[in-house]
């Protein structure tokens, strides 16, 4: 049996221990031992409804602890005409895999709130998808981070590497202790601030778009006007679709790597660490 196999089956009684305590508001620990510890982990998460948490530890394991509060049937209520009585559901299912230093993690679907707390070797890249009900967040990792929430807020609090940070409705913030030089980097809003802070020595170009807001920096900076881009297609029917765009980006220490900072409905800070 392979790893991947034995920890799909060691959380399926995890997490039936959770339905089952949860009227405590029990908390569950689940330890996943990695295939190598001595190399990067990659951590995928997904979830539709709470909070994820990564945050980084001095150790070579990674830990899971999920609380899934489940409301309490303590209260009689009283039964509908057809005297039926409500029953609380307190399913909630938690799918954990691990193959070559790859732990994934897959909640079913649940219209509960399941809050994950993981902690993870330093030397760890996230990868994670939330819909609704709360808010993703790293702390203290270093690798190439990729996060998504719909409703709700992305941070990252002292991360090293790279980061593609997206939220739909909810702000987005990253602080940096370094940044990888050959990495996509992008942050980035529909309804909600971008605020990031990078090492103040980083050489870049920022390109930067806030329809609905102002946008703020301690930097240094020079602008510079990409020539414009124009684009032809046609159409059906005939007739042709002309798209003309330019893009402003402003160097920083010199210029360099592209980030990409861009919100519709909030501000952008950019800040110097």
């Amino acid at each position: 049996m392979n790893k991947s196999t034995i920890f799909t089956a060691v959380s399926a009684t995890v997490l039936g221990a959770i339905a089952a305590r949860a009227g405590a508001q029990d908390d569950e620990r689940l330890v996943v031992p990695l295939s190598d510890p001595s190399r990067p982990v990659m951590l995928e998460v997904a979830l539709f409804s709470g909070d994820i948490e990564v945050q980084a530890y001095d150790g070579n394991e990674v830990i899971i602890v999920a609380d899934a509060p489940v409301r309490g049937t303590a209260v009689e209520e009283s039964p509908r005409p057809d005297g039926l009585r409500r029953v609380q559901s307190s399913s909630v299912g938690l799918t954990v895999e691990e193959a070559n230093n790859k732990v994934t993690l897959r909640m079913d679907f649940s219209p509960k709130n399941v809050d994950l707390e993981v902690r993870v070797p330093r030397r760890t890249s996230v990868h994670a998808n939330l819909v609704n009900g709360g808010d993703i967040e790293i702390i203290g990792l270093d690798g190439e981070h990729e996060l998504q929430n719909v409703n709700g807020d992305v941070v990252a609090t002292d991360i090293s590497g790279s980061a593609v940070m997206n939220s739909t409705n909810g702000d987005v913030r990253a602080t940096f202790a370094s940044v990888a030089g050959d990495r996509p980097m992008s942050f980035t809003s529909f309804n909600g601030d971008v605020d990031i802070a990078l090492p103040a020595n980083l050489s870049a170009n920022l390109l930067v778009t806030s329809q609905q807001g102002d946008v703020f920096t301690d930097f240094e900076f020079q602008e510079r006007q990409d020539p414009t881009d124009v684009q032809r297609s046609g159409r059906p029917g005939g007739g042709m679709q002309v798209r003309m765009q330019r893009e402003t980006r402003y160097a920083i220490g010199g210029g360099g790597r592209d980030i990409q900072l861009r919100t519709f409905n909030g501000d952008i800070m950019i800040r110097k660490r």
